[in-house]
């Protein structure tokens, strides 16, 4: 059983679409921080056969280098996996309907798979875990940027009124694109986070901070998690 992703609802994803493709520098933190770190891995490690769970509308896919040989996309929402494929069309790359829990691909297939602003979307992340390590080629690499669990209170200000518990945070949020009717974000500890990797079989090799917010000179709202098979 997987927990409800809203962008499953097309106008959803739509907002969705427009709040990634947004031009206006509203998306700086992905331009500065995420971007650049997702395709120095890339380079770094020389990625043949790469992953990424969670692809939503497929920008990614355009910032993992150029000496690939392949690439795979998995999304829950069709009509993200369609604006992909219209958008990042490319005979090395292939956008799938798909979700964390069942990955539609064969095991020990990828030397490299990655994960953005997905991890805290899951309400299982043993699961999810287990399921990258099954696809992930012995000593490949994997990178994770989720929430920072020491920072739920801002991720918290970020919705309108929202229902908060000791399990997740539930309410409309605001985005470039528009407002999303309801985001579910689930507050896992780190410590969590990271025994569930290692039950896995998988092996943790850094965990930093990135993402700072304006203001808030010493608070950051995404860790990335990265380790090998």
């Amino acid at each position: 059983m997987k927990e409800e992703n809203p962008f499953e609802n097309e106008q959803e994803a739509k907002k969705w679409i427009l709040s990634v493709e947004d031009t206006s520098g509203q998306n700086n933190l992905r331009e500065k921080e995420m971007y650049p770190l997702l395709e120095s891995r890339a380079v770094e490690y020389q990625a043949k056969d790469i992953l990424e769970i969670g692809a939503g509308q497929g920008i990614c896919s355009t910032h993992i280098g150029e000496s690939f040989n392949s690439y795979t996309g998995i999304e829950p929402s069709e009509t993200l996996v369609g604006r992909a494929q219209e958008k990042y069309a490319d005979s090395k790359k292939q956008f799938v309907v798909g979700n964390a829990y069942e990955l539609p691909v064969e095991s020990n297939s990828f030397d490299f798979v990655f994960s953005t602003m997905v991890w805290f979307h899951l309400a299982n992340p043993e699961r999810a875990s287990t399921e990258l390590a099954r696809v992930l080629e012995p000593n490949g690499h994997f990178l994770i940027v989720t929430a920072n669990p020491n920072s739920y209170k801002i991720w918290e200000s970020f919705f309108d009124n929202p229902i908060v518990d000791d399990k997740h945070m539930v309410g409309m949020v605001h985005i470039p694109g528009g407002v999303v009717s309801k985001n579910i974000i689930y507050k896992h500890t780190q410590e969590r986070l990271l025994s569930a990797l290692e039950s896995a079989n998988l092996k943790i090799s850094s965990v930093k901070e990135l993402g700072y917010v304006n203001g808030l000179a010493d608070k950051s709202i995404f860790i990335s998690i990265e380790g090998t098979k």
